[in-house]
């Protein structure tokens, strides 16, 4: 069993989701894309202090790695046309 900040995190990941919302959307979209991206970043208005959004794999424009094999940055591009960059402390990408 988890305890403390983590186990807050995955029971309210944010302010628009319950648990059972986001590992359904994290779940759904590793099914079928074969890869899920969830932004996680800190937020005082939540229990844990940090903020879990799964991001929608057809917002996902470009993964940039590194060393070809870790994702040190990746853009996003949401329907409003506003693409921006997330540096990889701020992400984790599911495979």
């Amino acid at each position: 069993r988890v305890r403390g900040g983590i186990e807050q995190l995955f029971v309210h990941p944010n302010t628009d989701m319950t648990g059972f919302e986001f590992k359904r959307a994290l779940v759904s979209t590793l099914l079928l894309y074969g890869t899920c991206t969830v932004l996680v970043f800190p937020d005082a208005d939540t229990e844990s202090g940090w903020s879990m959004y799964p991001i929608p794999q057809t917002w996902v424009q470009n993964v940039s790695t590194r060393d070809g094999l870790n994702a040190s940055k990746v853009t996003i591009n949401p329907p409003n046309g506003s693409a921006f960059e997330v540096p990889d402390k701020w992400f984790v990408r599911f495979k």
